[in-house]
């Protein structure tokens, strides 16, 4: 299908519910493309009124009357439950226009998820406004005898309103589910908020604005306008200048200490700019939040988008001249500043390029680069979050691993980071590669243009020195390598940080690796974990437990499960007869089909781990082949449950046999210290005292942090 189709029946699917009317819907596989590139504009747009958004608006108005028609003629009404103590009280404005008036009230009554109340001021309406109001129930109905206008008309609705926050919705709107929940959500999450406004999208299914910029001389733009609302730069919380009036919550609070809306700007157009601007000027935040969501008819109630210019024009020198100063601090007018200007913050710019999203439970890595977004999420930074290889979580898999505040650059992946980088030139301070494959990756496409990053900060976050580990998988697999192509496979891995000004590893062992091949400019960040032991003691707990993502075969933690099972648990099991081993992870890898013991219990992902943790006995990290540090260890640690581990493991560490674990070498010495840690209460007491300390000191939150500001804003 064309995409004119697409926008000509998408109002037809959004009507099916409201209207109720059976339409034959015919599906769509195109989109808009998300990456047409933005253009400044007033706050009303010159291709608003096109002859293809015109015949839309044709079709939309011709449905919403049949449906106006049918509630009059069937006498239906509509009940708004009353409360007490609303939470939200929703302010609309009426002027005419029944039809669409009935479908805002229709999606209120629907969709509206907190406790509410709604109040209309009705400006002298003279079509069948009068019949419509007259069919609800439980709302507030202020009747006008001349058309005060928009203003006006919402600071009388406010001495009425009894909600603790005010929502202004335009009433050529529909709310859409979840609007509201989200929308109150984040006064509470977030701090010193003065309003939020939402995801507006326009009747062919394009963007209105995700939130809204003022430019130095004044002029506004919908941020997005016409793109596609899934688009992954509309799909993120984030400070900004103001909100659309057509849905912008505030408190009943800020709105009484503001005086409201400024008359001056009556009847319409620069007062929620201006409301927004006072707000900023008292110390608060107005913020974007992209899952409060409406479909907006546009310029319903101003005449037209004539009428609506002109109005423009006079307010925005008002405006202009109300707020010289604050003018002066934001952005010229020219469409680079487009990507800048989208935050009302002036805080550096930070890209963050790692496989996927890091998802903690896959193991690899993704804890810490987890706790690394979520860190620098909390800081003066904008993040931007870019997974090059697994692109296609959905917004919900996204954001129950990452804060709402980061901008996370899905479905491009590899072919679209090029073009990322170019569309960007000059908007990033910062960008941190994580992981030498996709070091190697970014270095190859800016091989002849590297002066897309000039000026940029490029921090190579290693994660973990891969060569290492493959020097012990060859090992282990009877292919070892010489000396001479060990030390070549080290530097080859090293030589990628030539296109970077500082290194990460995760801990001093590996760092002092790349220090002794010339890399200067090097810093250790490990794991941020928290202490947080379970309360059951040695008594009341038995069997050994492994934590990890078993996916494939070959893979350390595939391979040092299977040594474990086949070499030392039938030791163990000799002298703990009917011991338990738990084993927790998603275990997809085929040669674990043939794993099949009464007490070998495989468990799969857990959403509640810290069960487990407090449940076992003894944590068994049997690696054989690995690089970095090991996070399955620090977790077991830190949840309480003190490890046996490989050689390996704890020289990455740098603990000590005897004091923060055991260590096994031979299958026959790891079950020996296997069965004394689960046997000796002492011995195991000392262990996890001793490991548990460990954690405190070298995993804190305050070391992790104090880190990342070094990196990005010291």
């Amino acid at each position: 299908m064309n995409n004119a189709f697409w926008k000509i029946t998408w109002p037809l699917r959004v009507l099916r519910d409201s209207l109720q009317v059976v339409l034959s819907l015919l599906k769509t596989t195109e989109t808009r493309n998300s990456n047409q590139e933005t253009k400044t504009e007033n706050l009303v747009e010159d291709n608003s009124e096109e002859k293809e958004g015109v015949n839309i608006k044709e079709q939309y108005d011709g449905l919403a009357e049949l449906n106006l028609s049918n509630f009059f003629n069937t006498k239906q009404t509509i009940h708004f439950p009353y409360s007490d103590e609303p939470t939200v009280s929703i302010i609309l404005v009426f002027y005419n226009q029944a039809h669409l008036s009935l479908l805002c009230l229709e999606s209120i009554a629907k969709n509206a998820d907190v406790s509410y109340e709604v109040i209309i001021v009705d400006n002298n309406s003279n079509d069948s406004t009068t019949e419509l109001l007259k069919a609800l129930e439980n709302a507030i109905i202020i009747k006008n005898e001349e058309n005060l206008g928009f203003v006006k008309a919402v600071n009388l609705a406010a001495r009425q309103a009894r909600g603790r926050y005010f929502l202004l919705l335009n009433n050529d709107a529909t709310l859409e589910p979840d609007a509201l929940s989200r929308g109150t959500a984040v006064f509470k999450t977030q701090k010193k908020v003065g309003a939020v406004g939402g995801k507006i999208k326009l009747l062919d299914g394009s963007l209105q604005e995700a939130g809204s910029i003022i430019w130095d001389d004044g002029t506004c733009t919908g941020y997005g306008r016409n793109g596609n609302p899934d688009s992954p730069e509309f799909n993120f919380m984030r400070d900004v200048d103001y909100c659309s009036g057509a849905f912008l919550l505030t408190s009943n609070e800020m709105f009484h200490k503001l005086n409201g809306l400024d008359e001056n700007f009556s009847p319409a157009y620069y007062e929620e700019t201006d409301f927004c601007v006072r707000i900023k000027k008292r110390g608060f935040r107005v913020i974007y939040e992209p899952n409060a969501q409406i479909i907006h008819y546009e310029f319903a109630s101003t005449g037209g988008l004539q009428k609506a210019k002109l109005l423009q024009a006079k307010h925005q020198k008002d405006f202009c001249s109300k707020h010289i100063a604050y003018l002066k601090t934001q952005y010229r007018n020219i469409s680079r500043n487009i990507d800048h200007a989208r935050f009302a913050t002036q805080y550096p710019n930070v890209l963050i390029i790692d496989d996927r999203v890091p998802h903690p439970d896959l193991g690899a890595g993704y804890p810490r680069c987890t706790d690394i977004l979520v860190e620098l999420s909390k800081m003066p930074i904008n993040v931007t979050f870019y997974p090059l290889l697994y692109t296609d979580d959905s917004w919900t898999d996204i954001h129950s691993t990452l804060p709402q505040n980061i901008e996370v650059m899905r479905a491009l992946g590899k072919e679209g980071l090029l073009e990322h980088l170019s569309r960007r030139e000059g908007y990033y301070q910062f960008i941190l590669v994580s992981r030498n494959h996709n070091m190697e990756f970014f270095k190859h496409i800016l091989a002849d243009k590297e002066s897309l990053i000039d000026g940029v900060n490029v921090i190579y976050d290693a994660e973990a020195l891969a060569a290492t580990r493959e020097i012990k998988r060859r090992a282990l697999s009877h292919m070892p390598l010489t000396k001479e192509d060990e030390r070549h496979l080290i530097a080859s891995e090293i030589e990628q940080t030539s296109i970077a000004n500082s290194v990460v590893a995760v801990s001093s062992r590996e760092a002092d690796i790349y220090r002794e091949h010339g890399v200067s400019n090097v810093h250790v960040l490990g794991h941020m974990i928290e202490a947080n032991p379970g309360d059951n003691a040695f008594d009341c707990r038995l069997g050994f437990l492994f934590v990890g993502a078993l996916r494939d075969d070959g893979s350390p933690n595939v391979d040092s499960l299977l040594w474990f099972l086949i070499n030392v648990f039938p030791i163990i099991e000799e002298q703990i007869p009917g011991a338990e081993f738990h084993i927790v992870g998603e275990h997809s890898a085929p040669s674990l089909l043939l794993v099949d013991k009464p007490n070998v219990l495989f468990h799969g992902k857990l959403r509640n781990i810290e069960a487990i943790y407090n449940r076992c006995r003894v944590f068994i990290a049997p690696t054989r082949f690995a690089a970095g540090i090991p996070h399955k260890v620090h977790e077991a640690c830190e949840m309480g449950i003190p490890c046996v581990t490989s050689k390996l493991l704890a020289e990455q560490l740098q603990w000590t046999h005897e004091k923060e674990l055991l260590i096994g070498i031979t299958a026959r010495d790891f079950a020996e210290q296997c069965v004394r840690l689960h046997e000796n209460a002492e011995l195991w007491g000392k262990i996890r005292e001793n490991s548990l300390q460990a954690i405190r000191r070298e995993c804190s939150k305050e070391k992790f942090k104090d880190t990342l500001e070094q990196l990005f804003l010291k």
